[in-house]
C-alpha cells in the first residue's frame, strides 16, 4: 500500500510539473504573439491570431494527452489495467442483467455478492432504498 502511495504521490507531482511547464511555455506564446501583433500593428481577430489561439488549444490537448498516456503506461508497469479492466467488465455485467426488483441467488463466496453485499454504494444507500441482502448457507 505504502509503494502504491508513493508512486500516486510521484505522479501527481509529475502532472503538476507537467501543467507547469506546459502552461508557461503556452503563456510565452501568448505573450510573443501580443507583442508581435503590437509591433505590426495587427488586429486581434485576424486570421493569424486565429491560427495561433488553435495551436495554443492544440496544444492543451496535446498536454493533456501526453499525460494521460503516462497514467497508462503507469497502469500497465504496475499491472493494474487488467484487474481494472476485469472490474469494469463485472460491474458492466452486473448493470446488464440485473434490474430493478431482480432477485439473484448466489454462493456467498462469489466474487460477484462480494462486490455486491461489500460495496460502499450499498453501505451509504439509505435504509430504505437497500434492498434485502441475505447470504444463504
Amino acid at each position: 500500500m505504502l509503494i502504491e502511495l508513493v508512486v500516486a504521490a510521484g505522479m501527481v507531482t509529475l502532472t503538476a510539473v507537467i501543467h507547469g511547464f506546459g502552461l508557461y511555455g503556452l503563456a510565452a506564446i501568448l505573450r510573443l504573439e501580443a507583442q508581435d501583433e503590437a509591433a505590426r500593428r495587427i488586429n486581434a481577430l485576424s486570421w493569424r491570431s486565429a491560427g495561433i489561439m488553435l495551436a495554443i488549444v492544440l496544444g492543451l490537448f496535446a498536454l493533456h494527452g501526453f499525460e494521460i498516456w503516462l497514467y497508462a503506461g503507469l497502469y500497465q508497469a504496475l499491472g493494474a489495467a487488467p484487474e481494472f479492466y476485469r472490474f469494469l467488465r463485472t460491474l458492466e455485467a452486473t448493470r446488464k442483467f440485473v434490474g430493478a426488483g431482480t432477485t439473484m441467488v448466489l454462493p456467498a463466496d462469489s466474487e460477484l455478492f462480494g462486490l455486491l453485499y461489500d460495496s460502499d454504494h450499498y453501505a451509504r444507500a439509505p435504509a430504505a432504498d437497500r434492498k434485502e441482502v441475505t447470504p444463504m448457507r
